[in-house]
């Protein structure tokens, strides 16, 4: 009687597959992805169905008319839909690692099993790294890299002060510069910058409720998420310093102190997310503070940015999820394994001028500048 042996390339996708489902639990951001409208980072997987390098990310304005009434004519008073897109163009990512063989022996570690830690560890970081370069993004040729060597987010060094200055200017009504929306009513990025405080301009929660303000106030508005049918929040992500400035906080601490639940589980003892104002505060230790160089000065601000994000903030277009790949070498004495996927993450924008190319405007996003000294 013979036994079954299962071909080893279904052993393989089956390793796929769960490598994938655990690369998403170990994701941050993966609990505010789906693939509908209503979720943070709207994931797409168009392409991995079908060829082609770019997905497309669609937006229908609201109506602003006022209609009509009783009898008055609607035939030719009807209202055109404004429709908007974004394209979003993938790239390939890839990365891997050789056991030779003797080492197998020495060590006794099966190649899948001692490489997976480290495969899973570097697929989540470098997801987490696009997000991040994603909500920092001011350049319109940003997410289409040439290479992997550039830094998680922006710089006022390494962008362009036109681009940053015409960023500002489309998103005047979406970004606080300290605790004064006027901050940003020059459209200069370097002025507006040079107005926070690097004592005073911390982030607080009068802060917060002022960014939550701005991105409903927006044109167009930044529509928060829903949860359960008909609660709504907005999540902010905060680097370390400026979280650390929120938790100390006394409106914080005080809300903390006597709304929530009393004992060991309350926030003032635990690390965790910070809620106020219907607005979700999650740290992102990776977020590090920018030191933003003032042109033509030798003086430097310690200024971080966060991010107030709602529906249709990031896009993730999808061609081809993490999957593996082997490779024998030296006469099959250095066994090689490694990981890859098609796929990009980038903020989506929206024309708002005659085009949809024309004036673009981060769709979900509220960028605020605060602060961000190091402890001493």
């Amino acid at each position: 009687m013979a036994d079954t042996i299962v071909p080893s390339n279904l052993r393989v996708k089956q390793w796929d597959d769960n490598f994938f489902t655990e690369y998403i639990r170990g994701n941050r951001m993966a609990r505010y992805m789906g693939t509908d409208e209503n979720s943070i980072v709207q994931v797409k997987e168009n392409l991995s169905k079908k060829p082609g390098d770019t997905i497309y990310f669609e937006l229908v304005n609201r109506l602003q008319g006022q209609g009509k009434t009783n009898n008055q004519t609607l035939e030719g008073f009807e209202e055109d839909l404004s429709q908007r897109s974004w394209p979003l163009q993938i790239s390939l990512y890839r990365h891997g690692v050789v056991v030779p063989e003797f080492e197998e022996q020495v060590t006794a570690i099966n190649l899948r099993n001692a490489g997976k830690s480290v495969l899973m560890s570097w697929s989540t970081e470098h997801t987490r790294d696009r997000f991040i370069r994603a909500l920092g993004a001011k350049d319109a040729l940003f997410p289409r890299d040439t290479g992997l060597s550039a830094g998680i987010s922006s710089s006022y060094e390494s962008t362009n002060a036109t681009a940053l200055n015409t960023w500002l200017t489309n998103n005047a009504d979406r970004v606080l510069f300290g605790q004064t929306i006027s901050n940003a009513s020059s459209n200069v990025f370097a002025t507006a910058l040079a107005t926070v405080d690097n004592t005073t301009d911390k982030l607080t929660a009068a802060a917060v409720s002022v960014m939550k303000r701005i991105s409903k106030n927006a044109n167009p508005k930044i529509r928060p998420i829903k949860i359960d049918g008909d609660a709504e929040w907005y999540v902010m992500f905060a680097n370390s310093n400026a979280f650390r400035d929120l938790k100390g906080d006394s409106t914080i601490i005080n809300e903390r102190q006597y709304a929530a639940d009393r004992g060991k589980d309350n926030p003032l003892f635990t690390d965790g997310d910070i809620i106020h104002d219907g607005v979700i505060v999650r740290e992102i230790p990776e977020l590090s503070s920018n030191r933003w160089l003032l042109q033509g000065t030798s003086s430097a601000l310690d200024v971080g940015e966060v991010y107030l994000c709602g529906a249709q903030a990031l896009g993730y277009a999808l061609a081809q999820r993490w999957n593996t790949r082997t490779q024998d070498k030296d006469y099959q004495t250095k066994h090689g394994i490694a990981i890859q996927q098609m796929y990009e993450v980038g903020k989506i924008q929206f024309g708002t001028g005659a085009s949809d190319t024309t004036t673009p405007k981060d769709n979900g996003v509220c960028t605020g500048f605060f602060a961000s000294v190091g402890d001493a």
